[in-house]
């Protein structure tokens, strides 16, 4: 690789999708729910998700409380998350509250899109979502390769095009793979067209305190390499156009047993558990119930550990 390449590398990935998204204030990722519509090939989460119930997650009530207590921190952002955050029933009254009760925070959903309506896609609007992120994995022939025969992805392309209409920010997302390594620019283009304004490609997680098995969809160092010099390209390409991010490419791999050294995270799982990240190993007797312990408690517990 040249010099060129490698600096515009160092400049555009980062360590942590987390940090970057939010550089002041605190990010709190939460994961709203581990349930999901989908069972895709690349996700750990598929693995939890395949069994998981609303029995653990936290009640209605009991999320606005935790929303009440952001006052305790300088959150700044909250990424929700799942899962499929789409399945829970009263995802539009949580971000309403969360938006009556902090108008200047910043709210990110993550989500596959299948499950939004026009009308949800307008009340979503309405309740003050900033940003939607959304997996694109690819042209149609890739996507159900990654998420299974039955995903609709004519309706994924539909729901992409209505929250770019409305005028909301949409962030694609895109985990790079041994599935989606071979039409990176084809997807690329498509983002353009779709009218997006950033698309964000990331390292396969690899987590080894999960039971996921991720053979068969690993690159090689090699192919990395080869793709990561593509998107450096690309990049220059469509520098005009979109924001064209890569992350966990560079940096300490987040995904071993330690204690992540970023201080401005925090995240609550699918069971309404503190840890300090969702990919960060957190040792089982280090998670804290956001039923019984403060926010703020919790974040100062976290960040005595770095």
């Amino acid at each position: 690789m040249n010099r060129k390449n490698e600096s515009l590398r160092i400049t555009e990935d980062v360590q942590c999708r987390y940090r970057t998204l939010q550089k002041n204030g605190v990010c709190l990722i939460w994961e709203l729910t581990g349930r999901c519509n989908l069972h895709c090939r690349h996700c750990f989460a598929a693995v939890a998700s395949a069994g998981a119930s609303s029995a653990r997650e936290l009640t209605t009530k009991q999320a606005f409380s935790v929303i009440d207590q952001f006052r305790e921190l300088p959150v700044a952002k909250v990424m929700l998350t799942g899962g499929e955050v789409m399945v829970r029933k009263d995802l539009e009254c949580i971000v309403e509250y969360m938006r009556h009760k902090n108008k200047d925070i910043v709210i990110d959903i993550t989500t596959n899109a299948l499950l939004l309506t026009d009308e949800t896609i307008k009340t979503l609007q309405a309740c003050g979502i900033d940003e939607i992120s959304v997996s694109l994995d690819g042209p149609e022939a890739v996507y159900k390769n990654v998420r299974g025969k039955n995903a609709d992805y004519g309706k994924l392309l539909h729901n992409i095009q209505r929250l770019c209409d409305i005028g909301i920010h949409v962030d694609g997302i895109m985990v790079l793979n041994r599935l989606t390594a071979e039409t990176i620019e084809e997807t690329i283009d498509l983002t353009c067209r779709l009218g997006l304004s950033s698309f964000t490609i990331s390292n396969l997680d690899v987590l080894p305190h999960s039971d996921f098995d991720y053979e068969g969809l690993r690159l090689t160092p090699e192919e990395i390499e080869k793709s990561l010099r593509q998107i450096d390209r690309l990049r220059e390409i469509y520098a005009q156009k979109l924001i064209l991010r890569t992350t966990g490419f560079t940096g300490t791999d987040c995904s071993g047993k330690q204690i992540c050294t970023n201080k401005n995270i925090l995240a609550i799982n699918r069971n309404g558990m503190y840890c300090h990240c969702l990919n960060a190993y957190t040792p089982e007797e280090d998670f804290l119930d956001s039923r019984s312990v403060t926010l703020g408690s919790a974040f100062e517990y976290f960040n005595g550990r770095i």
